[in-house]
């Protein structure tokens, strides 16, 4: 199964203060993983996490009236992960 440890963060291009990541999952679920200046999370123990289907644009519903959570740990993202990797 697939974990936060293999979520590759990269320095945003605009805002240098910001941290984003995207894992595809075996499902072809996709997961965006960003934190720090402007998200809901400082992307460093706490990021905001946002889900669609590979072939659907549309973001999957993460909480009951949410698409993207914020200020997940990164325990909190790995058992995203393995949520949305069963769907």
């Amino acid at each position: 199964m697939k974990t936060f440890d293999d979520l590759t963060f990269n320095k945003d291009s605009f805002i240098k203060d910001k941290v984003r990541a995207k894992l595809t999952l075996d499902n072809g679920i996709i997961i965006s993983v960003i934190g720090g200046y402007g998200c809901y999370g400082n992307g460093i123990n706490s990021f905001e996490i946002a889900a669609w289907r590979d072939n659907n644009p549309n973001f999957i519903r993460l909480g009951e009236y949410d698409d993207v959570l914020g200020w997940l740990s990164k325990e909190e993202i790995n058992s995203k992960i393995n949520e949305l990797s069963k769907l």
